[in-house]
């Protein structure tokens, strides 16, 4: 904690918001806030991970294309809405198109650094400092840390300790953030290895056409009529069971090795097996990760099993029989930290007049629930909400859902003065 920091501006910036993390929560934050008028810069580890898609190759699906919807309508959306929307990625085009987006944002500035700690006078925020030194002067910060803080990798018996997809992890904000009374927790997800195309056999398995014409997640467009890639329906068997079963004491999951809450929405298949052993299949989508690519994946496959035990299991399954591990360091478990549970309130962080909101992680650690969560703050940080219910619409309900001591609405802009400086369990605590 830098409480009492004298603010030094580098090269004279300041800005009214830092969001630290350019995932998908991170860059809608991001371009939320700067399309508001706030002056913001958007912090990241590489600027070459900006939307980087380190699991599946897809926006949307069950639980969540409505929430992709939402982040177009930003309304509450029922209804038409709600439909299970699922479109496949091009993971380097997606981040191609993003990082262009954000680079033409008027007021948005992106910067490569690591955010080390939150700097505070007077218990308000008063800027973001950097792995280097630095200090980046601001009134609100965003924390959009995703699978970073302080993140490992698990594969059977080995261990390393780094970010997804062999990035550099986050070291230094974790410990600053529980000095700013903010307590940790654990998520671990799992994601399947990576196979290579030109060693299936896709004759063995089921072709998904994509619709058409194609559907937009967006109400305001028209129909699409795109050149679609195809994705295969496939299916594991008694065999693979098997394999899993006979290697449980090598899952960190099962050996113990792995302390942490799994999500929401992907289950390993070492769990699909155990807690579904009336079932003698499990469906697997085979999804192309890109058009530049040979990389497949694997959708249904998730685990942290061994490397061995991952192709052994793959080559039980129709049309993988010959299967290429194309990345095997992709079949990993990955331990996060929770920044925010149930049992805990918010902790608000302010700097000026603007009230800066310090989130507390994901609890549905998915980009699809993490986009319009961050979105909605990034609005929030600017007063933007405007005295709109934060109960209208699935992402609004999403923090409610998540945290036990609610926190009021924002004021109206301009009414930013003592309302927003309650303290106590119904209003969320106030540093200094």
């Amino acid at each position: 904690m830098t409480d009492g920091l004298t603010i030094k501006p580098l090269m004279g910036e300041r800005f009214d918001c830092v969001v630290i993390g350019a995932g998908h929560g991170g860059c809608e934050a991001a371009l939320a806030a700067a399309r508001m008028g706030l002056k913001t810069a958007l912090l990241t580890l590489n600027l070459d991970s900006i939307g980087m898609m380190p699991c599946n190759p897809s926006i949307g699906g069950t639980g969540k294309g409505h929430l992709v919807r939402e982040l177009d309508a930003m309304g509450g959306e029922k209804g038409p809405a709600v439909h299970s929307l699922r479109a496949q990625m091009d993971k380097r085009r997606y981040h191609e198109r993003m990082k262009a987006a954000l680079e033409g944002e008027e007021n948005l500035t992106l910067i490569q650094s690591e955010a080390v700690d939150i700097a505070t006078e007077g218990g308000r925020v008063s800027g973001v400092v950097t792995a280097e030194g630095f200090c980046y002067p601001c009134r609100a910060a965003v924390l959009c840390t995703g699978v970073y803080l302080k993140s490992r990798i698990l594969i059977g018996e080995f261990i390393r300790e780094s970010g997804p997809a062999g990035m550099l992890r986050s070291e230094g904000l974790s410990g600053n953030l529980a000095r700013l009374g903010i307590p940790l927790r654990r998520f671990k997800t799992g994601t399947p290895p990576r196979v290579k195309r030109d060693t299936l056999d896709f004759s063995k398995m089921a072709v998904q056409e994509g619709d058409e014409p194609t559907p937009a997640f967006s109400f305001l467009h028209g129909e699409l009529h795109l050149v679609q890639d195809r994705c295969w329906l496939t299916y594991t068997n008694l065999d693979t069971h098997r394999i899993i079963l006979d290697n449980l004491d090598r899952s960190p999951l099962y050996a113990g090795r792995i302390h942490a809450t799994g999500t929401r929405y992907c289950p390993s298949i070492e769990d699909k097996v155990v807690k579904f052993a009336d079932k003698d299949r499990h469906q697997l989508f085979i999804e192309p990760e890109g058009r530049t690519t040979q990389e497949m994946y694997v959708q249904g496959l998730s685990t942290s099993l061994p490397a061995d035990v991952q192709e052994a299991m793959l080559h039980t399954i129709p049309g993988l029989e010959r299967a290429g591990l194309r990345s095997q360091l992709h079949g990993e478990g990955r331990p996060r930290p929770l920044l925010r549970g149930p049992d805990q309130r918010q902790l608000r962080l302010r700097g000026g007049r603007g009230p800066g909101l310090l989130r507390r992680g994901q609890r549905r650690p998915v980009r699809e629930g993490g986009a319009p969560l961050y979105h909605r703050k990034g609005r929030r940080v600017s007063g933007g909400v405007g005295g709109r219910s934060g109960h209208q619409g699935h992402a609004g309900t999403l923090p409610d859902d998540d945290v036990e001591v609610r926190i009021p609405a924002a004021p109206p802009p301009g009414q930013c003065g003592r309302a927003l400086d309650r303290e106590g369990p119904a209003h969320g605590a106030r540093l200094g």
